[in-house]
């Protein structure tokens, strides 16, 4: 490695890509029915972000030794990261761990691969170099199975969900633990488990999904009661306006069932789903979410949930 010094345009362009990327900390990001690979690439982002903020800070620095510049920029980094994440709470973000773990990845890829300060000690900046691999490969994973599964949802459709695989996991969402499950199945070799709760609602969501459904007639899913007692289980289907909407209980489709003992296939006219809103109709192109829950559990309950489809 050898010291360099960047030029005064190549500066004045990182400050303008510094304050771009403090902005969009805080305006802009994926919607509530982006895909999984954009959420995560937008969140890839605070490796750029810090990765900019570390290297201007270095120029600024450079004549101090590495193991100073390294100290400096990761007490730097942990301590923006987290108050970033405190005030994203405040605006009505979630406090993101990965966010934090990202910024660290920008910080360590600067501190080990630029040639700012002082020559350091081979085997520090080796294994400086190896760590920040590791923390950019931590955070590329999660982009890389969404991407898979996202591929394998677009070839399986107009299968939903089946799964076969332990990535459509990631595809729903909810207060209630799910896994994998082959004691009771209606096709293939797995079925959904979902062990419900006592909250006021229970279940799951499926919110990455392939959403235009206009060529389709029919939403069909197998549910299994393993219960001695019936089971009063809802659907409910939204489309992207449904915000718009003030999440209103009026604008989506909802429908309750009585699960009795045993395996149920659930058959939902599409036509009665896109009439469900009360002002609007329901854009079947455009559609963002199925859930699958219930209400007032007074004791814990299991449900399976088995071959989602659309069907012609």
């Amino acid at each position: 490695m050898f010291q360099f010094s960047l030029r005064k345009w190549q500066i004045g362009s990182m400050v303008v890509v510094a304050i771009s990327c403090l902005i969009l900390l805080f305006v802009g990001g994926p919607h509530s029915f982006s895909q999984r690979s954009h959420e995560l690439t937008w969140g890839l982002g605070h490796i750029l972000c810090f990765a900019v903020w570390s290297a201007l800070f270095l120029e600024w620095r450079r004549e101090w030794s590495f193991v100073r510049q390294f100290v400096v920029v990761i007490f730097l980094t942990l301590l923006l990261g987290v108050g970033i994440e405190l005030i994203q709470a405040t605006l009505g973000r979630n406090f993101d761990l990965a966010d934090v773990l990202n910024n660290l990845a920008g910080s360590l890829l600067v501190l080990a691969f630029s040639a700012c300060g002082r020559q350091s000690p081979k085997r520090w900046r080796l294994l400086v170099q190896l760590l920040a691999v590791l923390m950019l490969s931590v955070g590329l994973f999660p982009l890389g199975k969404a991407l898979f599964d996202e591929y394998q949802a677009s070839t399986q459709f107009p299968i939903l969900s089946d799964f076969e695989s332990s990535l459509e996991l990631d595809r729903w969402q909810g207060n209630s633990l799910r896994s994998m499950n082959r004691d009771f199945v209606a096709h293939g070799d797995f079925s959904l488990k979902v062990d419900l709760n006592t909250d006021r609602y229970s279940g799951l969501s499926l919110k990455f999904l392939p959403g235009d459904w206009r060529a389709f007639e029919m939403l069909t899913f197998d549910l299994y009661n393993p219960s001695k007692a019936a089971l009063r289980v809802t659907c409910r289907i939204h489309d992207r306006f449904h915000a718009d909407y003030d999440n209103a209980y009026t604008d989506r489709f909802n429908k309750t069932f009585i699960i009795e003992p045993g395996w149920i296939q659930v058959d939902l006219p599409l036509k009665q789903v896109s009439e469900a809103p009360k002002n609007r109709m329901l854009d079947l192109e455009q559609v963002a979410g199925l859930g699958i829950f219930v209400m007032d559990q007074k004791e814990a309950k299991t449900l399976y949930i088995d071959h989602v489809r659309l069907r012609y």
